[in-house]
């Protein structure tokens, strides 16, 4: 596979460094997005009802009466039009959608015969088939789907009409829309490109420390992460492996957890496999993986922390000659395992690990590793336990 072309970075920092609006809007990200748009439509709603209406079921015939709420039952925007028609709008600019929140979000909604739902994301979620526009939910209902890049296009066809009226409020949004347009362009920047072969994960961070000049650096190392986690998902689920998102420690054995987040200013990506749940061995046994930024974990998670050391030095040692867990084989060679001096490091008496440094990978082949090590526990779950239960 080629590379893909490299978008500037220069251009894209220099216009939102000069864009009033951004910076006022990184004070609250998201919620400086929807109180925006709020405004919009409730002074213009002519040209912003309009804009919305096209996701509507019905159309009203006048938008003259459009009544706009913020935050009602926690949705992100509300937007009800005189035929009684209402929108959901859940709007996403620093993480990444999933399925799993729109369908939470829908069951909120009581009357849906009445509702339309609009999902407005900055990265245009993943689990939307390409050239697809619209998501189908299991009860039924249908979330359609807008891009920052595709709402800026319709907002500067509203720029002529605005400006004719309060030149003010036209040059607000001018730069409104310049500024998104620049937040798309840099999110299509960093978006991971799993099909290019040449690409590495965890390059590129020297262009994502120079983003902490518009504080925009976690966003994108969040968003990374978020795609990491959303594409192994997506893959362990195709496999045939349970995933959840609740609490690992309630969880059956065979059940995987993938999470990510932030941590220190930097991106984190978790999995973790239940091999023992509490009614087994008295406290729950999970193995897992953590990346943050480019240090590749494996990971033993126990709630008894007196039982902890022990089951990770037992999970250490090889079994007929074979050590499955601690066993840093399926990854590329290069950086020396750790730590050097003691056995583990650890956080709070229950989550040991020992690590490597990932220097180069492309995307795709660190999908492959992390579900290989997810088959590898899940093919060797009656080992492993042997290993647990012969401790003394």
């Amino acid at each position: 596979m080629t590379s893909t072309p490299t978008i500037p970075l220069d251009p894209i920092l220099r216009a939102l460094k000069d864009s009033p609006l951004f910076q006022l809007s990184l004070a609250s990200k998201e919620l400086f997005h929807s109180n925006f748009l709020a405004w919009l439509c409730e002074t213009y709603p002519n040209a912003a009802g309009h804009l919305f209406a096209r996701f509507l079921k019905q159309p009203p015939l006048t938008y003259e009466h459009l009544k706009v709420d913020r935050e009602r039952n926690k949705i992100d925007l509300w937007l009800e039009y005189s035929g009684g028609e209402a929108l959901i709008i859940e709007n996403k600019v620093k993480s990444l959608p999933t399925l799993a929140q729109l369908q939470e979000y829908t069951a909120k909604i009581q009357n849906k015969a009445q509702t339309s739902f609009l999902l407005l994301s900055l990265t245009r979620p993943t689990f939307l088939p390409l050239h697809e526009t619209t998501i189908p939910i299991s009860d039924g209902v249908v979330w359609h789907s807008l891009t920052y890049r595709e709402l800026a296009s319709k907002l500067r066809d509203l720029l002529p009409d605005i400006t004719a009226v309060n030149s003010y409020h036209g040059q607000l949004l001018r730069d409104y829309t310049d500024f998104i347009t620049q937040l798309d362009a840099l999110q299509t920047r960093f978006i991971i490109n799993w099909d290019d072969d040449n690409s590495n994960f965890f390059g590129g961070q020297q262009d994502i420390q120079r983003l902490r000049s518009i504080r925009l650096h976690d966003v994108i190392d969040k968003m990374r992460y978020a795609q990491l986690a959303q594409q192994i998902t997506a893959v362990l689920r195709t496999d045939g492996f349970r995933t959840d998102n609740q609490n690992f420690w309630r969880g059956q054995v065979g059940q995987v957890f993938v999470d990510h987040g932030m941590t220190r200013g930097t991106g984190l990506f978790d999995f973790k496999y239940c091999l023992m749940n509490k009614d087994r061995f008295g406290t729950p046994v999970i193995l897992g993986i953590q990346i943050q930024g480019a240090d590749f974990r494996l990971v033993v998670e126990v709630g008894d922390r007196i039982r902890a050391p022990k089951i990770a030095a037992a999970l250490r040692q090889p079994k007929d000659g074979n050590q499955v867990w601690f066993n840093f084989g399926l990854l590329p060679s290069g950086s020396e395992e750790r730590p050097k001096k003691h056995a583990f490091n650890q956080y709070s008496g229950q989550f040991l690990y020992r690590w490597k440094r990932i220097e180069s990978i492309a995307p795709q082949h660190l999908v492959d590793i992390i579900v290989a090590y997810a088959h590898l526990i899940r093919a060797n779950e009656t080992i492993l336990c042997q290993q647990i239960e012969a401790i003394p």
